[in-house]
C-alpha cells in the first residue's frame, strides 16, 4: 500500500493533459466538415464517418487496447498512442482522397482508445490509496475539455491555414506530449500490476465479473444520453427557434463546458467520500428529469436552456464516479486495464448509438417531444445498475 504522500500531482497533471490532447482529436473534425466536404468532394454519408470512425475503432477495441496495456504497461501503450496521433493526424493532412482521410482517422481511432485506457491505468498506479477516486474521476473530466478547446480553437486555425493547418496543429500538439511523457514518465514509476495469465483468461475474467459489466453499461447508457443531446442540440435550436447555426453553436458550447464542472464536483464528492451509486443515481436521475422538460413547448426557452445547463452538469457526475470504479471492481489489479478498456469500450458503444436513435425517434414521430422520455429509458437503466452497485461495495470490506 501506498502512502497519502506517494500521490506524485506533477505526473498525474502532464498525464491529463496528454489526454486532454488525445481528445482534440476527436473535437477537430465537426468544424472542419464543411472544408472538408467542399475540398475532397465528400458526401454527408462519408462525412458523417469521418467524425464517427473513432468511435466505432473504440467501441470494438477497448478491451482489447487494456489488455495490451496489462501486458506491455500502460506507459508504453501512451507513447505508443501519442505517435499514432502523429502518424494519422499527419498523414491525414496531407491526403488527396476522401478514403485515405478516412483511414487516417482510423488510425487516430485507433491511438485515442490506446490514450483514453493507458491514462487511468497510469493515473491510478501514480496516486495514494487516498487520492485516487479524485485523481481518476478528474481524469474523466479530459474528454469534454480537449473538446471544448477543439471547438475554440478550430475556427482560428481554420481561418489561418484550413483543415489540413488543423490537422498539422494537433498532431503537432501530440508530438510535443510524446516527448514530453517519453522523458519524464517511465514504466517504472507507476506501480506496475503483477503480470495477469493468457489475453483470453484476462478478457473472460473482466466480463464475467459483475463489477465491470455495471460500469460498462452504466458508461453506455450515459454517453448515449448526453451525447445524443450535445450532438443534436445546435439542429434542435434552429429547427424549432429558427436561429442561425452561429448562435445555435454560441448556446450548445456552454451547455458542454458544464460537463467538465460536473466531472469535477463529482469527483471531489467522491474524493469526500459520497457512495459512488448515490453519485450515479443522483446524476442520472437529473438527467432523465430534465430530458423530460426542454424538449417539450410548455416551458419557457429560458427555463429550458437552464434545464439543459442541469441535463450537463449533473450527468457529469456519472464519469467521474463510474470511471473511479475501475481500480475499485477489477477482477484483480493484473485486469486494470482490461476494466478500463472494457468500460470505455462501453462509453464508444453509447457515443455510436446515442444520436442515431434520437434520429430515428424524431423521424419515426415527426417530432422532439418523444425524444425526452426515450431518454429516460436510460435513466431507467441507470438507477436500476447504481442500486447492484450499491450491493457490491457494500459487501466489500
Amino acid at each position: 500500500m501506498t502512502k497519502d504522500s506517494d500521490t506524485n500531482w506533477p505526473l498525474i497533471t502532464l498525464i491529463y493533459i496528454a489526454t486532454i490532447t488525445a481528445a482534440t482529436h476527436l473535437g477537430k473534425s465537426p468544424p472542419a466538415l464543411p472544408s472538408i466536404m467542399k475540398e475532397l468532394d465528400v458526401s454527408l454519408v462519408a462525412a458523417g464517418w469521418i467524425v464517427s470512425i473513432v468511435g466505432l475503432v473504440g467501441a470494438t477495441g477497448g478491451i482489447a487496447a487494456g489488455l495490451l496495456g496489462d501486458r506491455f504497461g500502460h506507459a508504453r501503450l501512451m507513447k505508443t498512442a501519442l505517435i499514432g496521433f502523429v502518424i494519422g493526424g499527419t498523414a491525414g493532412a496531407f491526403t488527396e482522397t476522401a478514403t485515405m482521410l478516412l483511414i487516417s482517422r482510423a488510425v487516430e481511432g485507433g491511438a485515442y482508445i490506446c490514450a483514453a485506457v493507458a491514462s487511468p491505468s497510469l493515473i491510478a498506479g501514480l496516486a495514494s490509496d487516498r487520492d485516487r477516486s479524485l485523481a481518476i474521476s478528474i481524469y474523466s473530466t479530459s474528454v469534454p475539455m480537449g473538446m471544448t478547446i477543439a471547438v475554440l480553437i478550430a475556427p482560428l486555425i481554420l481561418e489561418l491555414g484550413g483543415w489540413r493547418g488543423l490537422w498539422l496543429a494537433v498532431a503537432g500538439l501530440s508530438a510535443v506530449m510524446f516527448i514530453l511523457i517519453a522523458i519524464f514518465v517511465q514504466p517504472g514509476q507507476a506501480k506496475r500490476a503483477a503480470k495477469g495469465q493468457s489475453f483470453l483468461c484476462d478478457a473472460w475474467l473482466t466480463i464475467s465479473t459483475p463489477g465491470p459489466n455495471i460500469l460498462a453499461v452504466g458508461f453506455m447508457t450515459y454517453t448515449a444520453q448526453w451525447t445524443a443531446v450535445m450532438v443534436w442540440l445546435p439542429t434542435f435550436i434552429v429547427d424549432q427557434r429558427a436561429a442561425s447555426l452561429g448562435l445555435a453553436a454560441l448556446l450548445t458550447a456552454p451547455v458542454i463546458a458544464m460537463n467538465i464542472g460536473g466531472n469535477w464536483f463529482g469527483g471531489v464528492l467522491m474524493h469526500r467520500g459520497a457512495p459512488r451509486w448515490l453519485l450515479m443515481t443522483v446524476g442520472t436521475s437529473v438527467m432523465g428529469l430534465c430530458a423530460l422538460g426542454f424538449f417539450p413547448e410548455f416551458l419557457p426557452d429560458s427555463v429550458r436552456y437552464v434545464l439543459c445547463l442541469a441535463f450537463s452538469f449533473f450527468g457529469g457526475m456519472q464519469p467521474a464516479s463510474l470511471a473511479a470504479g475501475g481500480p475499485v471492481h477489477a477482477p484483480s489489479p493484473a485486469q486494470l486495464g482490461t476494466t478500463n478498456g472494457y468500460w470505455l469500450q462501453g462509453s464508444q458503444v453509447g457515443q455510436l448509438l446515442g444520436a442515431p436513435s434520437v434520429a430515428f425517434v424524431v423521424t419515426t414521430t415527426g417530432g422532439w417531444a418523444a425524444v425526452g422520455p426515450a431518454l429516460v429509458i436510460g435513466t431507467v437503466i441507470n438507477i436500476a445498475l447504481a442500486q447492484w452497485l450499491r450491493k457490491l461495495e457494500t459487501r466489500r470490506p
